[in-house]
């Protein structure tokens, strides 16, 4: 049984903690026990929801209290899932698990008006979380999440409804790497001032709102700005988000003089490869010319051997 890493979400005076969420890993067919430690002292809400398709965030089970029972959420079965919990641990059992339960869980307590959560992501052997269409056996409890594409340098302005009738507590975080809670900013009420989590630049930052919505805006995007962003409010102590997805696309002049510099490689890339071919040939010509050379046959013949005179016979010299 492993215990998720706890991730402190909501709070004004410290640093919003993140780190690589708990991998379970099972086999098809077995079942899944999540678990994650009950940080806070009091009898306090309680539940369970995961994100959906990497983009949605969608409701499984709840708790008001201890001693009330575990309400499930829209579309999730009871008989695939059951929430159980004791004076230190949140559990969610996840029966015969198939490949559609794959992805990334969280636990949140609400303590003190203030949401904290746990992650851990669970690991179907053999599968593929991005070719799985999550939407079979859950319903999401957001819309679908809004797109808002940017060029780098652009300022993008995030917005989300603020479907809370009441004053409450309100923030925006984001998914860093797919797995890692990010906090950004955090408004306890509409009278409160804005607080930025540490290492979160201002200058590159700005929460606003008024009556009917919440803002995120973020000056002069770049590549590492892009992901998934969640604002979120409590109401009755319940947690309710909605998500946006930024994408940062290259401009026209850069899309532009990437595909020159495409263009000019493929045709230094198409010289160089004619040149070898050339090369090549002009060495085959001309091993083929040294093997059509005739060589001529040197024949060696010993010297003739100088007669030794003969005796009894007379030599006359003519003139």
């Amino acid at each position: 049984m492993k215990t998720f890493t706890l991730i402190k979400a909501l709070s004004l005076c410290s640093f919003c903690s993140t780190s690589v969420p708990v991998s379970v890993e099972v086999q098809p067919g077995e079942d899944a026990t999540l678990t994650c430690a009950n940080i806070s002292k009091f009898d306090t809400n309680t539940y369970w929801f995961r994100l959906v398709n990497r983009t949605e965030v969608s409701c499984v089970a709840m708790m008001i209290n201890s001693y009330s029972e575990v309400s499930y959420c829209d579309g999730v079965k009871k008989s695939k899932f059951e929430m159980t919990s004791n004076t230190s641990n949140l559990f969610l059992e996840i029966k015969q698990v198939d490949v559609s339960d794959s992805g990334l869980y969280f636990c949140g307590f609400n303590k003190e008006g203030k949401l904290y959560f746990s992650t851990a992501r669970l690991s179907i052997t053999g599968s593929d979380e991005q070719d799985v269409d999550m939407d079979i056996k859950y319903k999401s409890s957001t819309s679908v999440p809004v797109s808002v594409e940017v060029q780098p340098g652009e300022d993008a302005t995030l917005t989300c409804a603020n479907i809370s009738k009441y004053d409450t507590v309100a923030y925006w975080f984001r998914l860093v790497n797919r797995t890692e809670v990010s906090c950004v900013a955090v408004r306890i009420s509409s009278y409160s001032e804005v607080s930025y989590y540490d290492g979160v630049q201002k200058s590159k930052f700005e929460m606003t709102y008024n009556t009917s919505n919440l803002f995120l805006k973020i000056k002069q995007v770049d590549v590492s700005d892009s992901g998934l962003y969640f604002c979120g409010f409590n109401i009755d102590g319940i947690p309710y988000f909605n998500t946006t997805r930024l994408t940062i696309t290259e401009s026209d002049e850069v899309a532009a003089l990437t595909s020159v510099m495409l263009g000019v490689l493929t045709v230094l890339l198409i010289i160089g490869i004619i040149g070898l071919v050339v090369q090549y040939r002009k060495l085959q010509t001309e091993y083929g010319h040294c093997e059509d050379l005739n060589y001529a046959t040197v024949n060696i013949q010993r010297k003739a051997r100088r007669r030794e005179p003969e005796p009894n016979v007379i030599y006359a010299a003519t003139r």
